[in-house]
């Protein structure tokens, strides 16, 4: 199964028509079938936004692997327990960005901040007091 096909799902899944997926996305709808149809494929940014508009895990809906949706479990959404302890997958993970060149670094980036807000309640801001900021 490919990635169109998996975009198909997670739109169907949601009650969504092509049209409908490229508006949210701010795509045309022409692009949103070419991705399903995998004659095309979409941005790093494209793509994390659909995994957040359809409520998808990104690693799935980019790759096949992993599971599919998040999730939740009396209010929280289930995290999978680190693979390793958490200094030294967060120092792993600091190298391999520096490694980017800094325009993917910003996709990865916003990929990112896309999943931590999908798994935590939006507040209502006055202003820019989130965790989460670059630069």
């Amino acid at each position: 199964m490919g990635i169109g096909e998996r975009i198909t799902i997670g739109r169907k899944q949601k009650g969504l028509s092509q049209q409908q997926l490229a508006d949210q996305v701010g795509v045309t709808r022409a692009s949103c079938s070419q991705w399903e149809r995998n004659v095309s494929a979409p941005s790093v940014n494209h793509l994390a936004e659909v995994a957040r508009l359809l409520e998808l895990q990104f690693e799935w809906l980019a790759t096949g692997r992993g599971q599919k949706d998040f999730v939740v479990t009396s209010g929280k959404v289930s995290e999978p327990p680190p693979a390793t302890p958490y200094n030294t997958r967060n120092d792993e993970l600091s190298e391999l960005f520096q490694l980017l060149p800094h325009s993917l670094q910003d996709a990865v980036f916003a990929l990112v901040k896309a999943q931590i807000e999908m798994v935590r309640p939006s507040k209502p801001s006055t202003g820019n007091t989130s965790p989460i900021s670059r630069r």
